[in-house]
């Protein structure tokens, strides 16, 4: 079938004149087929020379096509990523490149597997791979970092009281008193300093609240914390484990012997009598703790010893001189 150009009307393909109007029908059916055949030729011909001369055409053709006409499944080259660890501001390394401190969020990261390293002061560094895929919406690690071991700079550290600066404060030295550094700051007294048995650690007392009051700080001074809250707390000994710190408070009238976690929570009174109670002191094994007594009727101090939870009081010395400061040996 075929139309006419005049007036729109449909004709037979053999007719050569429009019934309605007389209008000349051309015979432009076989003129298209002859000119879409010699273009498919042309092509053909195009193309065979291109296959001789570049073999990857047609993978270059393929490409193309599938570039422009097949839909992409998933184009996410990376996944945001979030990063914590317990305790925070830890230094976060991915493939040995530092990112910055935990906790990170959102950071974006390639997909794949990356060697990831958290490292912090007095902690253990963790090591190990994180992997990102594709589907992930997400990716959410979070590190617990586990106390480490004494650092080899701080074996042999002595942390002393000095006023050389106008006022009390606590100090740090090597071992054969070199390398003399302050670790304490500010206006207020602070003295009686106790390190951790891994070094990690110092508690002391300080005036800096208007009381005697114990605080815990790292070993070069930074992080200082309040631990107790009262009238007088001081003389802080921390026991062998390094969980736990005995000190001395007249919360309750009269110095007596307290206990509390590291972290200063679970605050418990060993010591129920009349006399102070001062100069606490753990046994290596940290079942007993030595301390120096006053009874009421009695000026002078004597040594006791006890079971670290209060128990089983047993008096040691008891003359008329002073007996006090005891201290456990090796």
């Amino acid at each position: 079938m075929k139309r006419c150009k005049k007036c729109n009307t449909i004709v037979d393909d053999q007719d050569k004149f429009c019934y309605v109007c007389g209008e000349q029908i051309p015979p432009y059916t076989r003129r298209r087929l002859i000119l879409i055949a010699t273009t498919l030729i042309i092509f053909s011909s195009i193309f065979g020379i291109l296959l001789v001369k570049h073999p990857d055409t047609f993978s270059r053709i393929r490409f193309i096509t599938a570039t422009l006409f097949i839909p992409k499944r998933n184009t996410l080259t990376s996944v945001p990523v979030s990063i914590s660890s317990n305790p925070n501001d830890a230094k976060v390394y991915l493939d040995g490149k530092y990112i910055g401190n935990t906790p990170l969020n959102n950071y974006n990261l390639s997909v794949g597997v990356h060697n990831i390293k958290i490292t912090k002061n007095w902690y253990k560094d963790y090591s190990g791979k994180i992997k990102v895929e594709k589907s992930s919406p997400q990716k959410v690690m979070s590190v617990r970092l586990r106390q480490g071991l004494i650092r080899q700079e701080l074996k042999g550290k002595i942390a002393f009281t000095s006023n050389r600066d106008m006022n009390s404060k606590i100090y740090v030295m090597n071992a054969d008193g070199s390398n003399q550094q302050r670790l304490t700051h500010g206006s207020s007294k602070d003295f009686s300093p106790c390190f951790s048995p891994d070094g990690t650690k110092i508690a002391f007392v300080s005036w800096r609240n208007g009381w005697d009051e114990i605080y815990v700080m790292n070993a070069d001074g930074s992080n200082q914390q309040r631990l107790t809250k009262g009238p007088y707390n001081g003389e802080p000994c921390f026991s062998p484990d390094g969980t736990k710190i005995a000190f001395v408070s007249d919360r309750d009238g009269d110095p007596e012997i307290y206990v509390m976690n590291a972290d200063g929570s679970n605050q418990q009174r060993l010591t129920h009598s009349s006399s102070k109670d001062f100069s606490p002191c753990f046994s290596p094994d940290g079942t007993k703790i030595a301390f120096q007594s006053r009874e009421e009727y009695y000026p002078n101090p004597d040594i006791y010893v006890m079971n670290a939870d209060g128990s089983n009081r047993t008096r040691l010395t008891n003359n008329p001189a002073e007996d006090g400061e005891p201290t456990w040996g090796p």
